[in-house]
């Protein structure tokens, strides 16, 4: 994993194999919402689940304690009440089993994951939550976990909504770090931050702002000029109006404006 401090290269991470960790601080259960779907045991490794398995467990990692009427609906929406509910309690009885540990506590009207169950996203949420206004981030923040949205190959709409709700997190943590990064005068960080936020939105300004911002600092006024560039060809192809806002442009000296001017009005 790459934390901050440490040289960072702008590479998409890959899902390493899980390799079973002695340390007693490591959960009995993990989920990996992160980039594609992980179920791990502590000891047993990977952890094959059937496809509903894995929506109950996902939706109640990302929702939290819901009742059980709820969870049916969301999960089979296209079912009767009570087929959707019978649905739920076969889920419910697939799942394995470990003794106390468990995915999913139940009782006779709410579901919530269990006391083992360790989900990556949420000390992700902790992350982006607790780093204060002014303040370097939290140590130990590992830039590579904010790289990639969740549940990449899922279209259910709970799925998609809460996909939204963490892109928005991660795209937001990354250009405060970019932005950190530069005035910090750690431009490898700064430039590494900035082009994940701007591959995460490749139509959102602010992700290129950072991205010039770092290059402009170090001094590469050209660097700067062509992603500025690459940003309003992607406005073109999309079909929206070339423009730069007045905080894009307040970054460049007058001959590199004069370079991107004809480029905004095409």
């Amino acid at each position: 994993m790459l934390q901050i401090g440490a040289d960072l290269t702008c590479q998409k991470p890959t899902e390493a194999a899980y390799t079973p960790n002695e340390d007693l601080m490591i959960p009995y259960l993990e989920l990996r919402l992160i980039n594609a779907f992980r179920a791990l045991h502590r000891s047993d490794g990977e952890i094959k689940l059937s496809p509903s398995c894995q929506g109950l467990v996902a939706f109640l990692a990302v929702r939290g304690p819901s009742p059980r009427p709820y969870v049916a609906f969301r999960l089979w929406p296209d079912h009767p009440e009570d087929q959707a509910l019978a649905c739920l309690r076969t889920t419910l009885w697939r799942l394995p089993r470990w003794g106390e540990h468990v995915f999913v506590q139940a009782d006779t009207s709410t579901l919530r994951l269990g006391d083992s169950v360790e989900v990556d996203i949420n000390r992700c949420y902790v992350e982006a939550a607790t780093w204060e206004d002014g303040a370097a981030p939290p140590p130990g923040l590992e830039i590579d976990r904010f790289a990639s949205d969740i549940l990449t190959d899922w279209y259910d709409d709970w799925a998609l909504m809460e996909r939204e709700r963490f892109r928005q997190v991660r795209l937001h943590l990354l250009e405060r770090l970019s932005g950190w990064a530069t005035r910090s005068g750690r431009f490898t960080e700064a430039i590494a931050a900035a082009l994940w936020a701007v591959e995460g939105g490749p139509l959102r300004e602010s992700g290129y702002r950072c991205l010039a911002r770092a290059h402009l600092a170090e001094g590469n006024v050209d660097e700067a000029v062509h992603h500025v560039a690459t940003y309003l060809a992607e406005l073109g192809r999309s079909g929206l109006p070339r423009r730069l806002s007045p905080a894009m442009m307040e970054l460049f000296p007058g001959n590199a404006l004069r370079v991107l001017a004809p480029l905004a009005k095409r």
